[in-house]
């Protein structure tokens, strides 16, 4: 009898683990990111910007996870390499990172995404070059 009530115990505990993992992480996301300026934002003329980096920073993600591999999203003005700038309202680039070199893009690297934003007037800046997506989908930032 004790060794049933051994293995109810392990599982219940297992399962309040895994719950207080789940609220932990997601404390940590929703309010902890956010707070440490990650985005600068100079008022509503930036919502259109913001939605369309939101964006692509969510399927950024997505297919770090999906190609298991790292994916990085970086500012670019031109369409093709990282800028190294923390002003993104010229635009920004999706990219595979298999040499595992962040922030920037080599023959080696396939560009998943350009997104051209010179025809907003708005100023976005995040507070990273780059953003990188590890394969198991946690953030790097630079």
């Amino acid at each position: 009898m004790s060794g049933a009530t051994s293995i109810r115990m392990e599982r219940g505990t297992a399962l309040i683990a895994l719950v207080v993992y789940l609220a932990t992480s997601l404390f940590v996301w929703f309010f902890t990111l956010p707070s440490i300026g990650l985005f600068e934002s100079g008022g509503s003329t930036n919502r259109l910007a913001g939605n369309s980096l939101d964006q692509h920073l969510q399927y950024a993600r997505k297919q770090a996870i999906e190609r298991q591999q790292p994916i990085t999203i970086c500012s670019s003005s031109n369409g093709l390499s990282c800028s190294r700038s923390h002003q993104w309202q010229h635009g920004w680039i999706v990219f595979t990172d298999s040499d595992r070199d962040p922030g920037q893009i080599n023959a080696e690297d396939q560009l998943l995404l350009a997104y051209d934003a010179k025809r907003q007037t708005a100023t976005l800046g995040i507070n990273a070059e780059y953003v990188r997506y590890l394969a198991n989908g946690v953030i790097e930032l630079n």
